[in-house]
């Protein structure tokens, strides 16, 4: 039995001047509520602001729609996996995008995305070494069929909807740069991340801020911005000020209540959400005592006031799943 709560992603964007309401071209200041990043590599983005990096930065073979997270489409591949059986195996048909390039870094120019990426993606992305989702991938085989097409085989065959989201934008989805990592070794690329998506690493200054310059080949069109700037600003006030001031282009907002109606309040900030952000799910094991007993997992189902989960945040921001 499980319980499940969904959680939104929350924004504020200025339009006032000194803010332009056109910034193509320009630099978007994005003021994040920590004081630090976590985590460069993609397969261990576990907070948001690590996340934010990997999304762009990197491309998996399948993507969440933007602006509809359910939906799964093609993205470093060509088309939606197919699948075949064989002797009780399940294999998996990737079929990958030509002219797809990862960004030139300190130590590799820019070169094409092929399938010797993906595997070495794949199996760093298997090792618990090398990847915080590793258990999402234990088990996986694969092989290459050409420059730009590989075969993933599972000995036990699992549906769509539970193979796709392990190819996407997200935890050990991200297609890193074999060439990258043989050239810089691990600890360099974790400095200097590279991937093939709409904007590449160019600094990070602790304490302050994370630059990204736009990818000027980027496969879906060149970036409208030039530039991300990531500043840390842990302090919600700050946020605000920089917003109000003109310091800083967007921020992540508060969940606490009342905080989202006080801001549409002032002139010119507008509040975007989008999401899912997050999934918070909760579990009873059935295999032990007492709520291996039908009778406790409904008692505590009963006990738990849903709405009282719901109210914690703003209504705008947090939804049951059913």
């Amino acid at each position: 039995m499980k319980k499940i709560l969904w959680m939104f992603c929350l924004f504020a964007v200025c339009f006032t001047p000194p803010c332009k309401a056109d910034p193509s071209g320009g630099v978007l200041r994005f003021g994040v509520h920590v004081s630090a990043m976590g985590n460069l590599d993609p397969h261990f983005a576990a907070a948001s602001q690590d996340r934010a990096l990997a999304d762009m930065v990197f491309n998996g073979l399948l993507r969440y729609v933007p602006g509809n997270a359910p939906q799964i489409e093609p993205d470093l591949a060509v088309d939606m996996p197919d699948f075949r059986m064989e002797r009780g195996s399940q294999i998996w048909t990737i079929n990958l995008r030509r002219g797809v390039y990862f960004h030139p870094g300190p130590a590799t120019p820019a070169y094409e995305l092929t399938a010797d990426d993906v595997i070495f993606s794949l199996k760093k992305s298997a090792d618990k070494n090398f990847c915080a989702y590793s258990g999402e991938y234990a088990g996986m085989a694969v092989r290459k069929r050409g420059d730009y097409g590989l075969e993933i085989i599972l000995e036990k065959p699992i549906s769509s909807i539970l193979f796709f989201p392990k190819l996407t934008n997200y935890g050990g989805g991200f297609i890193i740069s074999k060439q990258v990592v043989e050239a810089m070794g691990y600890e360099g690329f974790k400095s200097h991340p590279i991937g093939t998506g709409p904007f590449a690493f160019e600094k990070l200054l602790p304490g302050s801020k994370l630059s990204l310059t736009a990818n000027e080949q980027y496969f879906r069109g060149a970036p409208k911005l030039a530039r991300i700037e990531i500043l840390f600003v842990p302090g919600l006030k700050d946020r605000e000020d920089g917003l109000r001031q003109g310091r800083l282009d967007v921020i992540t907002g508060s969940a606490a209540k009342g905080w989202i109606e006080s801001m549409e309040k002032k002139n010119a900030i507008i509040i975007d959400t989008h999401g899912v952000g997050e999934v918070g799910t909760l579990h009873l094991n059935t295999q032990m005592k007492p709520t291996d007993d039908i009778r406790v997992r409904r008692a505590i189902a009963y006990a738990l006031d849903r709405n009282g989960f719901l109210n914690a945040t703003s209504p705008r921001l947090s939804g049951p799943v059913y």
